[in-house]
């Protein structure tokens, strides 16, 4: 790897880095606390985690060409366990297909 490739391919995996320490963090709180509403804009922690999965899953559509449907008002994944597992598989899946791509592929308007 090598250029823009290393570097797209680096924010994924220190994205997922990030995500574990913010996991180890709520994972010291009680569902009904990360449920809790708390004045955030979508209301609750756990609400405010799925939608950092939803804008993954939103880029990775663009990126890829295959867009997603976008429901910001509703919760995709209501299990703590299931969610924190589809944040880490979507950032895997992210920083290996960014890995893959050719180096000219970095040179396009996304």
């Amino acid at each position: 790897m090598s250029g823009w490739r290393d570097y797209f391919a680096d924010l994924a995996r220190y994205h997922a880095w990030a995500n574990e320490a913010l996991f180890a963090e709520l994972d010291k709180l009680s569902d009904a606390q990360r449920w809790q509403d708390c004045g955030l804009f979508f209301r609750n922690i756990h609400h405010t985690v799925d939608h950092l999965l939803l804008v993954n899953r939103l880029w990775m559509g663009r990126l890829t060409g295959k867009p997603c449907a976008a429901d910001f008002k509703s919760v995709q994944i209501e299990d703590w366990g299931a969610l924190k597992l589809a944040l880490r598989e979507e950032l895997a899946g992210m920083a290996d297909w960014l890995s893959r791509q050719d180096e000219s592929w970095f040179a396009q308007e996304v």
